[in-house]
């Protein structure tokens, strides 16, 4: 996103087994590279620490899979600031909450 509007950039389900719908999460890049994201599953909501913009090429926005990719190793790894509090950040957890809940879910795969 080109500024913090209230959509997401990617929305995945990692399958873990949180819950009998598994682990569904969505997220959106910020002005400064940093991710906020939110698992609806867990009920956890954060933005990470470092850029997605320092894992791929100069001037390219990472693509659905690679800002999966970046996200899940922040997260796991607990390179994160829990919680949409910020005031920039607030208007961002409804929708992601929303594009999460809209992933299909693990019972719906098998």
């Amino acid at each position: 996103m080109s500024n913090e509007t209230a959509s997401a950039d990617a929305a995945w389900n990692t399958h873990r087994c949180y819950t009998d719908a598994g682990q569904r999460i969505a997220a959106a890049v910020l002005k400064d590279g940093r991710v906020a994201f939110v698992d609806v599953d867990r009920q956890i909501d954060a933005v990470t620490t470092a850029s997605v913009f320092g894992v791929t090429p100069q001037g390219r926005r990472p693509t659905p899979s690679e800002l999966e990719s970046f996200v899940m190793n922040e997260y796991d790894h607990l390179r994160c600031t829990w919680g949409l509090d910020e005031p920039e950040h607030v208007a961002l957890r409804d929708p992601l909450r929303q594009a999460a809940l809209d992933v299909q879910s693990r019972s719906e795969l098998i």
